[in-house]
């Protein structure tokens, strides 16, 4: 479907052969335009960041769950994950997303000042569905308190 999308100026110039041609210029002009907007589109696409899988992962900011030496647990986006750290961290402990092995996260410590995530400063109620647990809410998207 996307080649035909991109070959349609192409597809296009088979309108001078079937329509006179004072129909087929403002015909092939309409393509043109059409397609112009299409691939300012499809180029805007592949420029926005890396949304699902490692690659997105990489560089965030997770919070340790319990206290551990090299291998313990993470929450990251409301789901635990096992990690591997070169360091020991405390539960509360933030780390940053340096590699995966598997479906192990490898974390260093986050160094004060460069947090990619910031807490949310929920009271009681809150979107994140987090009970009794501190969660945080990646920089740059809006933190909503559900209203009863």
């Amino acid at each position: 479907m996307c080649h035909l999308i991109l070959m349609m100026p192409l597809l296009g110039i088979g309108l001078f052969y079937v329509l006179p041609m004072a129909w087929a210029l403002p015909l092939y002009g309409v393509v043109l335009v059409v397609s112009a907007i299409l691939y300012g589109l499809i180029y805007r696409a592949h420029r926005q960041p890396v949304a699902s899988g490692k690659e997105s992962m990489l560089g965030r900011e997770v919070v340790a769950v319990g206290g551990f030496e090299i291998q313990g647990w993470v929450r990251y986006q409301n789901v635990l994950w096992k990690v591997r750290s070169q360091e020991p961290l405390a539960a509360g402990d933030r780390a940053t997303i340096v590699g995966m092995h598997g479906m192990t996260l490898l974390v260093q410590r986050a160094r004060s000042g460069e947090s990619g995530v910031k807490s949310c400063g929920c009271q009681t109620t809150c979107s994140c569905q987090e009970k009794r647990m501190a969660h945080v809410v990646p920089a740059g998207l809006e933190h909503r308190e559900e209203t009863s």
